[in-house]
């Protein structure tokens, strides 16, 4: 499951990528503006879509209960994301 979850998550996180270098490359970098509030917020809701896609496929060996349960492994995800991917200091 956890190679399943990294899988879909890496394709959400690369056609987010992709689509939001298309949106500033075509407004000339004003798409920027709507682009940085969504990646933050993208930091959750990413790894919360990723569980779901996740729960959605494996439903026989992971089991949740709705939204709200992804949205607080997302939001868990984003804390450990903050504690351990914090770039290193030279």
């Amino acid at each position: 499951m956890a190679l399943a979850f990294s899988a879909l998550f890496w394709l959400i996180d690369r056609l987010a990528l992709i689509l939001s270098t298309i949106f500033t490359v075509t407004t000339f970098g004003l798409a920027l503006l709507w682009l940085v509030p969504f990646w933050i917020v993208g930091f959750w809701i990413v790894p919360t879509l990723a569980l779901k896609l996740v729960a959605h496929v494996n439903a026989s060996k992971f089991e949740h209960f709705g939204l709200v349960p992804c949205n607080l492994g997302g939001l868990m995800l984003l804390g450990v994301n903050i504690l351990v991917g914090r770039p290193e200091k030279k």
